[in-house]
This record gives C-alpha cells, structure tokens and sequence, in this order.
C-alpha cells in the first residue's frame, strides 16, 4: 500500500462505479481516458484489491469495487457540496423498458420527479436490464418484471399482475375463440402465453397460424395495432391505445410483474423510501 490515499483516483473510480465510461469520467474530470486507467491502477495498488473488472469496452466495479463506493460517496458529495455548492449532479437513474414507460410510467413522471426530490430524475429507456452490462449504483432505480429478486435488491409490486390479448381495433369481435383461428398469432420471447390461451379458449393449436415474432411488448403492442395479428403482452403495458382493443386479461405465471427495484444498501435515502411507499399505495 502507498503512503498516500490518491484522492483524485477515488474521485475517477466514483465516476466509472456510478457508470460512466472511461471516456466520460475523462470528460467529466478534465483528464484523458489514459490518465483515468492510470488513476484506477493507483487505486488498486493502493487498496491491494481489484476495484473495476473490463466487460467488453466498458469498465464495470467488481463486488469490492461496489462496496467501497458505497462506503465512500456520500463523503465525496460532501466534499463536492463544499468545493462546489450546487454544481453537483443530482439525478436518479429510473430504468424501464420502452412499453412500460410509455404505457404506465409517462402519465406518472410529475409524481415521480417529485417524490425523488432534491434529485432529478433521469428516465433511460431499454429492453435489455442495465444491469448485464455494468453494475448497480446509488444513482439507479429499476423497474424490473418478475415475481423474485436477488438478496440484495428491494422489490416493491407497482401494478396488479397480470397479462392481455390485444388487437387492432379493425378486427375485434365478440367470438375471442375465432379471432384466434382466423388472425396471426404474434410471438414474443420470453412471454410465450399462447399454450394457456388456446387452452383456455379451447382453441387447437393446429387451427391457429403464428404471425411475427418480436423481441418485447412494444414491438408486441404496435404489430398488433398495424393489423399484423394477435399480441399477448403484459396488461399494464397496453395503455390508452385507440387503434387496439383488449380481447381477454387474466393473472400471470407465479403473480409476476411489475416492481419498483432498488439496492437494499440504499434503503436509507430519502428519496428511496419516499418512491416504494409510494409504489405500495399503487397496487
């Protein structure tokens, strides 16, 4: 270990933990994407462990790395709050995935924002969890589909479980059994709900035709609403769709859904707490 703590390399690494590039956290800071390797490696070999792991082109804080930036942020906001009173970022990252923000989380974003007070709110759109390709951070907040989460997260349910059949408006009838035999049947990865449908509709599998397959519920929602057949999709996720009408609901595999998902390390912010006794009051 070194005689000296490298502030400046804690300062580096605060910026790769809370997910910034190397590139970012050299813009950020005024120095060049070398100079921040450099300050992690001073880093590193001050503490005698590995603080950031490489995934592809981006660095990534290994579990000593997330730990240690726990322990030390809000130190460093402190510091920051002294040196530069009001300059500091204060966003929360909210995480969801395209339909759901758009379908649930948009009409809700003014009570959001303000319950995250004094911090803003960065809404980031994706159907892939952030979390494959870095890890968790203070700054996160995710809205995660499922029925269980790992020992580490705090979970809240934000809506009712449950899953709907969607078509275009154009070709809604009465009789949900024959709309099955005679529209395309529209397939998504990861929700394929078709065999308890045609059960429950007592519909056979060999009268129905399959349509597109898609990658997640957005693509799911608006196949369906160009006429391009049947969607199956998670009900919260339907919205206020003119163009589309619900044919059926019912609950999802194992009361899965939709939850307000945060580190239990972080519990104890304000801001945290505010959002999922708000997210208890929603279900």
């Amino acid at each position: 270990m070194t005689s000296r703590l490298p502030f400046d390399a804690l300062r580096t690494f605060a910026e790769i933990a809370r997910g910034a590039s190397a590139a970012e956290a050299a813009e950020r800071l005024n120095v060049t994407p070398g100079a921040v390797s450099q300050r992690i490696a001073a880093l590193e070999a001050h503490l005698g462990r590995r603080l950031v792991t490489r995934r592809g082109r981006k660095l990534v804080p290994t579990s000593d790395g997330l730990a240690l930036h726990v322990r030390v942020r809000p130190h460093l906001d402190a510091i920051e709050d002294v040196l530069t009173p009001g300059q500091r970022d204060r966003a929360l990252r909210l995480h969801a995935t395209p339909a759901f923000a758009d379908a649930w989380l948009m009409p809700r974003m003014n009570t959001i924002r303000a319950l995250a007070e004094p911090f803003a709110v960065d809404l980031v759109t994706a159907a892939t969890p952030f979390e494959e390709t870095r890890g968790w951070t203070a700054s996160d907040i995710a809205i995660r589909y499922g029925a269980s989460f790992g020992d580490d997260l705090m979970a809240t349910p934000l809506v009712p479980s449950g899953i709907a059949l969607v078509v275009a408006t154009a070709h809604a009838t009465e009789n949900t059994a024959a709309l099955l035999r005679s529209q395309p049947l529209i397939r998504q990865p990861g929700l394929d709900e078709w065999p308890v449908w045609l059960e429950a509709l007592t519909v056979s599998p060999e009268s129905v035709a399959w349509g597109p397959r898609v990658s997640d519920d957005a693509a799911s929602l608006r196949a369906a609403e160009l006429g391009h057949g049947i969607a199956s999709v998670r009900a919260c996720n339907v919205g206020d769709r003119p163009g589309l009408r619900v044919l059926a609901r019912r609950t999802a595999p194992g009361n899965a859904t939709y939850h307000l998902v945060t580190r239990r390390a972080d519990r104890g912010a304000t801001p945290v707490t505010r959002l999922h006794d708000w997210a208890r009051s929603c279900t």
